[in-house]
């Protein structure tokens, strides 16, 4: 695996953590935009490859949910805790999938 893959995956393991914690909202960007910034080289030295595509679609959703978190300043978004558990497995499954 290549190094700003491994990057990427380590960024995304983290948000997946740190999202259903309460911590504060700019750590989450800093933490998106870091994995997009470590997309862009990605792309840029590394090209773009389909065993990563469950990365670059929980990066997508991350960007989602940081956007939608900017918009709506009412912490309105609540999950149940069973659905922050689902989610989160299904997300780490993925991650091991693609690693």
């Amino acid at each position: 695996m290549r190094l700003f893959e491994m990057l990427q995956i380590i960024v995304n393991m983290v948000l997946i953590i740190i999202i259903s914690k309460k911590t504060k909202i700019s750590i989450q960007y800093a933490l998106v935009g870091l994995n997009i910034i470590f997309l862009i080289l990605h792309l840029c030295f590394e090209g773009i490859r389909y065993q990563m595509t469950f990365t670059y679609i929980l990066l997508f959703a991350f960007v989602l949910l940081a956007a939608l978190k900017l918009y709506n300043k009412k912490d309105t978004m609540r999950v149940p805790k069973v659905g922050r558990i689902i989610i989160k497995s299904t997300a780490m499954i993925i991650l091991k999938v693609t690693g």
